[in-house]
């Protein structure tokens, strides 16, 4: 019997096989590509009225393995996922279907709740743009210098001036 879960730790399978304890091949160990077709590798133990082992392979691992008993008698798995000539084969399974969508009711609630909560969010920002800015005004009202009402430039005004010194120099000069 084979069982096959998903590992939670390496979100990989996990193949169980399981034989009655009284097997008439006695100690079995289960032999394939998954332990490079080593036989001892994986035992099956004992426990109660049946004998297992377990292996984790990849998810999508195609496992090919056969069962190895005493005397070197091989015999193969009737349950794998088909029997090919010398082998058991064990096809990775299915990933799960994906859960089932929302009603569309509860969609179209969950939708106009989030607009709703899209509005008043957009109306706090307005509201907090609008008082920066109100408060950058202010600031720049009582902040800002008053500024002189700008002379006009004239023609006289425009020539370069001369230095104290140069002046002194030129009267000097004269």
């Amino acid at each position: 019997m084979l069982k096959i879960t998903r590992d939670t730790k390496t979100r990989g399978q996990k193949i169980t096989f399981t034989l009655p304890a009284d097997h008439p091949a006695g100690a079995i160990s289960v032999v394939g590509n998954f332990n490079d077709w080593t036989p001892g590798a994986n035992p099956l133990v004992k426990r109660g009225k049946s004998q297992s082992t377990s292996v984790v392979v990849p998810a999508d691992y195609i496992s090919v393995f056969r069962y190895l008993g005493e005397n070197g008698q091989w015999f193969d798995e009737p349950e794998a996922s088909y029997v090919d000539e010398g082998a058991s084969v064990v096809v990775p399974q299915a990933k799960p279907a994906p859960r089932t969508r929302k009603p569309a009711a509860k969609k179209v609630a969950e939708k106009s709740a989030t607009k709703k909560v899209a509005e008043k969010v957009a109306e706090k920002v307005t509201e907090v743009v609008e008082a920066v800015e109100d408060a950058a005004q202010a600031v720049e009202e009582k902040v800002a210098p008053k500024k002189a009402p700008a002379k006009r430039a004239t023609k006289a005004s425009k020539a370069p001036r001369a230095t104290t010194a140069k002046k002194a120099a030129a009267k000097d000069a004269a």
